[in-house]
């Protein structure tokens, strides 16, 4: 048997697919892996026994440069004729599915298609344009699709209302982290020497934020929070590269912040280096179910973030801390109420510590495990369909 897996960008698979491979090679598939090989690739597959194969998908779903990723994608797909397709993100999902598509209107075989939405880009709140933009499509390429799969509820009862795949629309707790591995990277961490590394006092208040230097994640917020808040044994590290970095380099310089506001760029050690931390922090104006957000609550840290979906149900038990007059979520436009929220935090060290144990506790529910228990039923589900 063979298996695709497609997404649009090398690091995506890196970071979050990696589980799905093992999952698909026990159960006795030839795993193939479509992705443009050029973007964020860290060789994280490497030793996967997988084959790896370029395709250079645009991230923009307006490029030109998607027309020949398509066409390499069809050929793929006509050459090894797949048993099962299992496609990520937006643009790696409708053009994997247009070539099934393709395939069953040429005669060939097609093989069953699982979509695993990572958060769509339509969602409460989101700009006019994005439903304009991604809903008709995805409503389109839902029929063309067995399974969908979502990973927080707001896109579930979204989905289950409004797209009609071909057998069903399926929950799956996100990804999956090794909540015990975590565990003992807290435990083994060595604090002072992570501070040393970073050039932050071991006196200072360490905030940290892991993720990509783009508009979406908006590290501005907090840097701005932080202007505001105004007081220099404050620190903030944040790991991750992409588009935004000069822009972000240039307020941190205009607010006189350089000492206090690192780039950390990308590191293996990103996860491990959040023990070093006393806040982590996830301002995104959009998010599925956050990676990075699990693991620093399974570090056992208190964590702010922003009140959009997928935060909102890794945080809804936290939010019996309503007692002491606070709740982790704030506006992600909003500075201000981070800058409030930051300060309440370090001011009250009893709340904090019970955030921490209640993020640890609740980390719990998304370990590896019973994600990998989840996909082996939907794909189980899905290889006995007709």
């Amino acid at each position: 048997m063979k298996a695709l897996i497609v997404a649009t960008v090398y690091g995506f698979v890196e970071s979050f697919l990696k589980s799905d491979i093992k999952l698909l090679q026990d159960k006795g598939y030839k795993v193939y892996v479509a992705v443009n090989t050029e973007i964020m690739n860290h060789g994280g597959l490497d030793g996967l026994d997988i084959e790896l194969v370029d395709i250079p998908f645009a991230r923009s779903p307006f490029s030109s440069e998607n027309k020949r990723a398509f066409d390499l994608l069809y050929n793929l797909m006509e050459n090894e004729a797949f048993d099962l397709v299992h496609c990520h993100t937006p643009v790696g999902g409708v053009e994997a599915r247009k070539a099934v598509d393709k395939l069953a209107a040429n005669g060939k075989k097609r093989p069953k298609v699982i979509y695993t939405a990572h958060g769509f880009h339509f969602y409460k709140g989101a700009p006019v344009g994005n439903w304009l933009t991604f809903y008709n499509v995805e409503k389109k390429y839902a029929k063309s699709t067995d399974v969908i799969v979502t990973i927080n509820h707001e896109d579930y009862i979204l989905a289950s209302e409004k797209f009609k795949p071909r057998l069903n629309v399926r929950y799956c707790p996100g990804v999956g982290i090794d909540t015990e591995e975590i565990a003992k990277l807290s435990g083994n961490a060595d604090r002072a020497a992570i501070r040393k590394g970073l050039g932050v006092p071991d006196s200072a208040y360490l905030i940290m934020s892991i993720g990509e230097l783009n508009d979406n994640k908006n590290h501005e917020a907090v840097i701005k929070a932080l202007h505001l808040y105004n007081d220099k044994n404050i620190y903030y590290v944040i790991y991750g590269e992409g588009p935004k970095r000069k822009a972000l380099e240039t307020m941190i310089k205009s607010f006189g912040m350089e000492e206090n506001v690192k780039l950390a760029g990308f590191s293996e050690d990103a996860v491990k280096n959040l023990a070093a931390a006393d806040l982590f922090i996830l301002p995104s104006k959009r998010e599925g179910l956050c990676v990075s957000l699990l693991e620093a609550m399974a570090m056992g840290l208190p964590c702010l973030t922003s009140e959009i979906r997928g935060n909102v149900d890794l945080m809804q038990p936290v939010k019996l801390t309503r007692e002491d007059n606070f709740v982790p979520l704030f506006k992600p436009n909003d500075p201000a109420e981070i800058s409030e929220k930051i300060k309440f935090l370090r001011e009250n060290k009893a709340v904090s510590e019970k955030l921490a144990d209640l993020n640890k506790g609740r980390a719990k529910d998304f370990n590896q495990k019973k994600v990998t228990a989840r996909m082996s039923e939907i794909y189980d589900s899905v290889e006995k369909m007709a």
